[in-house]
């Protein structure tokens, strides 16, 4: 769930360059999070002001180490 500053964690396994978006639900990108930035390895954490989106349901991607993830997060 995103609050006006949500925290997003997440972990580096390897250095890496790190990119995390927020998209809609039609997978366009409504945030750049981080973007293509270097990490060495280890744990994270960014704060996400959300208070520009709008109530409704998205998909947080994270690219670390040439791995694609996602997870939904919900905006009350």
């Amino acid at each position: 769930m995103f609050d006006q500053n949500a925290t997003i964690e997440y972990i580096v396994p390897g250095d890496s360059e790190v990119t995390i978006k927020v998209h809609d639900t039609s997978g366009n990108p409504v945030a750049n999070v981080i973007d293509r930035e270097f990490r060495t390895a280890g744990s994270y954490s960014k704060t996400l002001n959300s208070g520009n989106l709008t109530p409704g349901v998205y998909i947080v991607s994270y690219e670390v180490c040439n791995t694609l993830k996602g997870k939904i997060g919900i905006k009350q």
